[in-house]
């Protein structure tokens, strides 16, 4: 039975978060640890008020459907689950990438067009190619809604970076790269946010560069557009991807990474 929304009988106290219990029960995660970690993470975001701006996809097997070809989503905005297009598996450290026609499909919707911060939590191989962590566009350059990527090739007049594009109407400014080298040994963690005034590329939790903006999204209507992540990548694991609808602050973007870290996150060794 359940009474004052804690279960109560032969199950014993489960003690979840509502919503987290619905994202197992929709996701069919039965791992008890997977389900700590969810139910923390859950909490941790409500507690710093992201939850009803949040669509977000766990991406470790244990912690999704770990099998089939959904990739169920978490968060207050709304139910957006991804579909695995042209192969990638499932890993216990998140969905395995290998060849760059593969990638995880969330069909389009309007309210995506709120869309104004990205998280994302990766390992990658190779520096070799332009590799998005979250491709929002309608396939042309005035019609790019929100580009959240790190790039192996010359663009942007420089290689081996980290950078992000986004969202303009001729999509040739503002563009915020961060020339690094790609540690491609361990899992790390990237964030953009757009605001009216400065977009900003996060690294780790902390602020990696920020640049000056004008006015907030052009969401151009001409076209269809879609909504992938880990796009166009053949050496990557994606063991997270979150979206919000609010423009996390330099506060936020670093209490979400050490969330996640300390809870979804646990046993990836993020720095």
């Amino acid at each position: 039975m359940i009474k004052g929304g804690i279960r109560i009988g032969g199950l014993g106290i489960s003690g979840f978060d509502s919503d987290a219990a619905a994202y197992f029960e929709r996701a069919g995660v039965t791992d008890a640890t997977a389900k700590a970690q969810i139910n923390a993470f859950v909490k941790g975001i409500k507690d710093l008020s992201l939850y009803d701006s949040m669509i977000s996809w766990p991406l470790r097997s244990a912690q999704n459907s770990g099998s089939g070809t959904t990739a169920y989503s978490l968060g207050g905005y709304g139910t957006f689950n991804g579909t695995l297009t042209n192969g990638p598996t499932w890993g216990t450290s998140g969905i395995v990438f290998n060849n760059t026609n593969q990638l995880i499909d969330v069909t389009y919707s309007s309210p995506l067009l709120s869309v104004l911060s990205s998280y994302a939590v990766f390992l990658s191989t190779s520096t070799a190619f332009v590799q998005f962590h979250l491709q929002f566009e309608n396939g042309t350059a005035a019609g790019t809604y929100l580009n959240h990527r790190f790039d192996g090739t010359a663009d942007f007049g420089t290689s081996g970076v980290h950078g992000v594009t986004t969202r303009n109407t001729t999509n040739t400014n503002p563009n915020q790269s961060q020339s690094r080298t790609l540690n491609l040994t361990t899992f790390q963690s990237s964030g953009y946010c757009v605001a009216s005034t400065s977009d900003t590329v996060y690294q780790d939790g902390a602020v990696a560069v920020s640049g000056s903006q004008t006015g907030l999204p052009t969401r151009n209507p001409a076209g269809t557009p879609f909504f992938r992540i880990a796009a166009n990548s053949s050496a990557r694991t994606h063991a997270f991807q979150a979206v919000f609808t609010s423009t996390l602050t330099n506060t936020q973007n670093s209490q979400l990474n050490t969330l996640y870290k300390t809870t979804l996150g646990d046993g990836l060794g993020l720095p």
